[in-house]
């Protein structure tokens, strides 16, 4: 064999080999999903009575259980350092619209307690969450 015959055999075979690959990978790309990730801060309200305070937590955690119920909240939890970052929640429904108006069902912001940054946020089906 010449010394072409060999270079063309070799990038006939890398050339074969990167089109399969390309074929493997495309098929083997993962789904991504979008949810709504929401930063949950202090609101300006922080004052109140501890009964006061009692009732609006109460309210707030009655809220996450009915929105975990109708499939529409998919993590919620808090941070325990105290500081401006208070949870998070993230939300699997269709746009940012109804994050905001499941926000606004919220005890703990209608009362000022808790406000919410929403971010789009995106994973790979599956991985992290359904």
């Amino acid at each position: 064999m010449t010394r072409n015959t060999v270079l063309t055999a070799a990038g006939a075979l890398l050339l074969g080999l990167a089109a399969g690959y390309s074929a493997a990978a495309a098929k083997a790309q993962p789904e991504f999903k979008q949810y709504w990730f929401v930063n949950l801060k202090a609101g300006p309200n922080q004052g109140g009575t501890p009964e006061e305070i009692e009732r609006v937590q109460r309210g707030h955690r009655d809220n996450i259980d009915r929105l975990v119920q109708q499939g529409k909240l998919a993590v919620a939890g808090p941070f325990d350092d105290g500081g401006p970052l208070r949870g998070i929640f993230i939300f699997d429904v269709p746009d940012k619209e109804e994050v905001e108006r499941l926000l606004a069902t919220d005890p703990a912001i209608q009362n000022g307690r808790l406000r919410g940054e929403i971010l789009a946020w995106w994973t790979e089906r599956g991985r992290c969450l359904p």
